[in-house]
């Protein structure tokens, strides 16, 4: 399956320096298993209200109802995502929410698994953004509609919050936070280290700490 993106912050303990003579190649422990969260169950807070901005009907409305400080990555066609959403009708009732199934919606986006609204709807989405999506029947489920969910010529209103974005082209990323004035030697290849870390998903969910 395919893997969230995460962070690692990361602070060194110490790298003891070994014998010049009777060095021996230390291997460290076997590698993290990460157990990988399927889904990223956000905090279940009340749907987004209708939006109220002026719609014409014809093309996706979109709201920003919250967008994080930070966003150093946004959506784009070919990547894989995890959003949670809740979907009504125009008269308000429920059609479908990831919420009530406890896990999020996974998939690639721009590459026709979604209908065509709900494309351009995610389209330069950070993670932790929630956007209030108005979507016109042409862009849905057009006139046939979902059998007895959704009714033919529907327009769909979604309360989407994005939890993961990954991509495949996606570089790994260092920050450094501190470094030390004396630092006389850094870490080279085969040298033992000891250190502490946190590691979190991009929506800042916990999955592993040293630390604790």
């Amino acid at each position: 399956g395919v893997q969230p993106n995460f962070l690692l912050n990361v602070l060194a303990i110490d790298m003891p320096r070994m014998p010049p003579i009777r060095r021996r190649r230390h291997r460290c422990c076997s590698p993290l298993l990460l157990a990988l969260l399927v889904s990223c169950v956000a905090c279940q807070a009340p749907p987004v209200p209708a939006g109220e901005t002026h719609w014409d009907g014809k093309d996706v409305l979109i709201e920003r109802k919250y967008v994080p400080d930070k966003c150093p990555r946004t959506v784009i066609s070919g990547d894989f995502v995890r959003y949670h959403y809740h979907g009504t009708l125009s008269d308000g009732k429920k059609f479908d929410s990831s919420y009530d199934r406890g896990s999020t919606f996974n998939v690639f986006v721009g590459k026709n698994q979604l209908i065509a609204g709900m494309e351009k709807a995610l389209l330069g989405m950070c993670v932790n953004e929630r956007r209030f999506v108005r979507i016109p029947s042409i862009l849905g489920y057009g006139n046939d509609g979902i059998s007895s969910v959704i009714p033919g010529n529907s327009v769909l209103n979604f309360d989407v919050l994005l939890v993961d974005v990954w991509n495949s082209e996606d570089q790994v990323e260092i920050q450094t936070y501190y470094k030390p004035e004396n630092c006389t030697r850094i870490i080279q290849v085969s040298d033992f280290v000891r250190y502490h870390y946190n590691g979190t998903f991009l929506d800042g969910t916990l999955f592993d700490s040293r630390y604790q």
